[in-house]
């Protein structure tokens, strides 16, 4: 598809050499030209990235704006790639299965209870 018009106003997409979206309308997406992963967008002064493990599987993600960063997310495997936990740089909190358990900040042994 090339287009697709929504109320009226029509929306382009942009495709590269093997058929993977790198745009819809104002939206870019960058993509690796090795592997397909994403890089990163871009829609007018919002970006954001992408970046991979040498397994391939994500590791990090971050989001700017005017190139301001908004959120930073980074994930730890364990030695089998599974998902160990995930470290939110902007309050440091750390989480597992989607709970906050602690913060990087925090003291080993504390559970993390109140601030």
């Amino acid at each position: 598809m090339t287009s697709q018009t929504v109320n009226g106003t029509a929306l382009g997409f942009g495709y590269d050499l093997d058929g993977l979206l790198t745009g819809a309308g104002a939206l870019t997406l960058t993509l690796d030209t090795q592997n397909g992963h994403l890089n990163g967008t871009t829609l007018g002064a919002m970006t954001d990235s992408y970046s991979y493990d040498t397994d391939g599987l994500f590791a990090t993600y971050t989001a700017k704006f005017s190139g301001n960063s908004l959120y930073a997310e980074s994930v730890l495997r364990d030695a089998i790639g599974r998902q160990n936990v995930d470290i939110d740089p902007g309050t440091g909190d750390v989480s597992h299965d989607g709970e906050t358990i602690g913060n990087v900040g925090d003291e080993v042994g504390d559970t993390g209870g109140e601030r």
